[in-house]
């Protein structure tokens, strides 16, 4: 499989979205789709060899589907760890789960942590995000959830991002 999502360790400023991820020869990588401020900084981009083999289906109005969780969260640190009383210093901690989305069907909830995706450490909200963007709607995931003190597997079956 190949990635969809880039990483950029570059300070991306709100409203850039949009902008080019150039690499050391000057050539055209990416391009930023999201700021991850809450990470220290960076943003993420959508690969430009994902773009050049979409783009003959958009300009047949074709639509775009990307992988969806349904949650909203961050990245957990040692002051959130302390003030929500988690069990872990690190993972994707879930604020919000959409109401009729795939992790609320899973029964993801509110201050739940994922820490693993398919055998993929999830240290980050970051880690999070680009391991679901790289997969395909309607795949079936593993995650590993702190919740309290137990740790469970949970089964996803990603949705399509609205």
């Amino acid at each position: 499989a190949r990635d969809i999502l880039l990483r950029v360790s570059a300070a991306v400023a709100p409203g850039n979205s949009g902008g080019p991820v150039l690499n050391r020869q000057g050539q055209v990588i990416g391009l930023v789709i999201a700021g991850t401020w809450a990470d220290g900084g960076g943003a993420l981009a959508v690969a430009g060899d994902v773009i050049l083999a979409t783009l003959p289906a958009l300009r047949e109005g074709a639509r775009v589907e990307r992988a969806w969780i349904g949650v909203a969260g961050e990245t957990v640190t040692a002051e959130l760890a302390r003030q929500r009383h988690l069990t872990v210093e690190r993972g994707a901690f879930i604020r919000q789960v959409v109401p009729d989305s795939p992790a609320a069907a899973a029964d993801l909830r509110s201050d739940d942590v994922i820490v693993a995706l398919d055998g993929i450490p999830i240290a980050t909200w970051t880690d999070l995000l680009v391991a679901v963007g790289d997969r395909e709607p309607g795949r079936r995931v593993q995650l590993v959830v702190v919740r309290g003190a137990m740790r469970l597997e949970v089964t996803v079956t990603l949705g399509v991002r609205p």
